[in-house]
């Protein structure tokens, strides 16, 4: 018996990684990180 191996994270639909990128460039920089 072949044993299935499946990730358990999926797509998120509307997913946007340039927004997603900006907001946590904005809290790291509120938190005094360089960015």
């Amino acid at each position: 018996m072949a044993q299935v191996l499946r990730g358990t994270v999926t797509d998120f639909p509307g997913f946007d990684e340039r927004a997603d990128a900006e907001t946590l460039r904005k809290a790291m920089k509120g938190l005094g990180s360089s960015g």
